[in-house]
């Protein structure tokens, strides 16, 4: 059975000669042996998918409409139930009240807790949806810097969660927040230290979650720090310290988690607000 192709006949042969180029170009700066190939061409299935996984992200649209509009928080619950069949249940009703100044609008993020045993388990969890929901999430990061040791939710955002989740009692929390102000490219450990009380970071996890019920929100190479995280490096830039800040970055077609150090420029970032 022949499958009808819906691109010309000059540019399938100009398709073809991309990739007879590309694996002439690998046999020459792999200086692939015999070994090499031969494992190689055990492995051709993966070979192939490769192939046809690049082809797929290639071929979208570059331009990627993006939306600051926040979702209606009956929605934004459905889609965490959809995600985390889990979880529990929400109060809708605390999106009634008034936004406090500076609030871009309620959301919905679940407690880590209800997710996974611990907070990088969780943030691996979500980023397995990240990547579900349409193949096009990369965890930048190092193998080595995923485990709790790496990668932890900044004090203050901490308390402030703890706080929200003893007055909220449900296994999601609705919490008044932003994600759209600007850093003034001042550095990001200035922006944290001139919140108010009344505000706090949003760590990794719930930025995270944010973006799963909003996937417009970023558009080509924009960005959104999670202030709340706090990330240590590691190799030859391990100290031990949490210096560096996770990031949220939309580019080359897909979302990428990666972290920067926190005399780094903040661009846009996310922060809650301690509404009880």
């Amino acid at each position: 059975m022949t499958t009808r192709l819906l691109i010309t006949s000059g540019q399938e042969r100009q398709l073809e000669r991309f990739i007879q180029d590309a694996i002439r170009r690998a046999l020459v700066e792999t200086e692939l042996d015999r070994g090499g190939a031969q494992r190689v061409i055990e492995n051709g299935g993966d070979l192939q998918s490769m192939i046809v996984a690049a082809i797929q992200r290639l071929s979208r649209s570059p331009v990627h409409h993006f939306s600051t509009k926040v979702s209606p928080i009956a929605e934004q619950i459905g889609q965490l139930h959809e995600w985390f069949p889990n979880l529990g249940p929400a109060d809708k009703k605390i999106a009634n009240q008034p936004l406090p100044l500076g609030a871009d609008g309620w959301f919905a993020i679940p407690r880590w807790e209800q997710v996974a045993s611990t907070y990088a388990e969780a943030l691996q969890t979500l980023f397995e949806h990240l990547r579900g929901r349409d193949g096009d999430f990369e965890d930048c990061r190092d193998r080595q810097q995923t485990g709790p040791d790496f990668i932890r939710r900044a004090d203050k955002t901490a308390k402030a969660l703890q706080t929200l989740g003893e007055h909220q009692k449900n296994d999601v929390l609705i919490i008044a927040a932003q994600f759209s102000r600007w850093g003034e490219e001042l550095s990001k450990a200035t922006i944290i230290k001139a919140t108010g009380p009344e505000e706090f970071g949003l760590d990794p996890f719930s930025v995270g979650c944010m973006l799963l019920t909003h996937p417009m929100r970023l558009g080509n190479y924009e960005s959104i720090d999670c202030l709340g995280g706090e990330c240590a490096p590691v190799g030859q830039f391990y100290s031990g310290k949490f210096d560096f800040v996770p990031t949220f970055r939309f580019y080359a077609s897909k979302l990428n988690f990666e972290t920067y150090g926190l005399s780094s420029p903040c661009g846009t970032y996310a922060s809650g607000f301690l509404e009880i």
